[in-house]
């Protein structure tokens, strides 16, 4: 029998609508790295940086951007494996203004040429292994300009002069674009969707609403941060959390990897994942499922499909260049 849905009042809409006006994802990001700066906020096999380290490293990379000219409006992507600075470019980007494009690391360099080209990204982001394949990109790539090749040890891009700046929320609006991501390409050619910062602050109050995150969480990252799963990086770090990163999902590794994370700060019995029966897995994945549903009812209202009849100001378009917003248009493999 389907469940009844509340239909909120005027007047709850509206508080609703204005409990976010105004707010980046910038502003977020600032709150949360000022919080905890003593605590834990990234772990990455032997690496683990303080808050206070994400915050200085963060400065860093917005001045070695800013250098490259990157500004308000400008495109940023990043071909990367699991690090910290997976997730330290983004906020960059944020901060500074840009929007962020995460590229497939199984995708073909073809693929990556049309993504940078149909962003109009003027700097590429790479670590040391995939500088080859970098060089390939921004040779072929119209739009780019730079490429910013960074140790595959992590840390500042290679050098680079640690020049610092103030962290702050920075000129970008709720209404300008945040995230300029590409579907798998699944049943056609990727296409870009585009999400302003008002949509992707929604995300972050949903999540933080809805998920039932424990205080000082603890977010294992197996998937790329480069893409869906640096969605979770916000609400952990605004939490006090911790970013356990992964390289990739291995049984082997990930079995280890939970029972780490559920015996730290005093955590529930240990149990092997063998040993966790089905309604258990039936609870997580329906607690997820309705996670995902009560995301996309809140994040709605703040955008609207190209050419739809919303009244926000801010809008997802799909397939639709940066520059020529009203002409859609697929990307992708050719």
């Amino acid at each position: 029998m389907p469940h009844p849905v509340n239909v909120q009042s005027a007047s709850a809409s509206a508080t609703a609508t204005t409990a976010s006006s105004g707010v980046t994802l910038g502003d977020l990001i600032v709150q949360a790295l000022t919080r905890h700066s003593s605590s834990e906020a990234f772990v990455a096999g032997d690496r683990r940086l303080t808050y206070a380290q994400v915050r200085d490293l963060l400065s860093q990379y917005m001045t070695a951007l800013a250098r490259r000219g990157a500004g308000l409006g400008a495109g940023v992507t990043m071909l990367s494996p699991n690090m910290p600075e997976s997730w330290i470019v983004q906020a960059a980007t944020y901060l500074l203004g840009e929007r962020f494009t995460g590229l497939q690391a199984l995708a073909s360099v073809e693929d990556h040429i049309v993504v940078c080209e149909d962003a109009e990204a003027t700097v590429l982001v790479a670590p040391a292994p995939l500088e080859e394949h970098g060089r390939h990109v921004l040779t072929e790539a119209g739009s780019l300009r730079h490429l910013m090749v960074i140790s595959a040890a992590g840390g500042l891009p290679e050098g680079e002069s640690h020049g610092a700046r103030p962290l702050d929320a920075g000129p970008a609006t709720e209404t300008d674009v945040a995230w300029l991501q590409y579907t798998g390409g699944t049943t056609g050619r990727p296409k870009g969707v585009m999400q302003p910062h008002r949509s992707m602050v929604q995300m972050v109050y949903a999540h933080m609403a809805d998920f039932e995150q424990p205080h000082l969480p603890r977010y294992l990252a197996s998937a790329p941060l480069t893409h869906a799963t640096g969605l979770g990086v916000i609400p952990t770090l605004l939490r006090g959390g911790t970013v356990v990163i992964e390289q990739g999902f291995d049984p082997g590794r990930f079995g280890p990897a939970v029972h780490v994370l559920v015996t730290n700060d005093g955590g529930p019995p240990i149990r092997r994942i063998s040993e966790l029966t089905d309604d258990v897995w039936l609870q997580a994945f329906a607690r997820h499922f309705f996670y995902v549903v009560r995301s996309v009812r809140a994040t709605l209202p703040h955008m609207t499909a190209e050419g739809g009849a919303s009244s926000t100001s801010s809008r997802v378009s799909f397939g639709v260049r940066p520059s020529a917003w009203q002409r859609p248009r697929q990307c992708g493999r050719p």
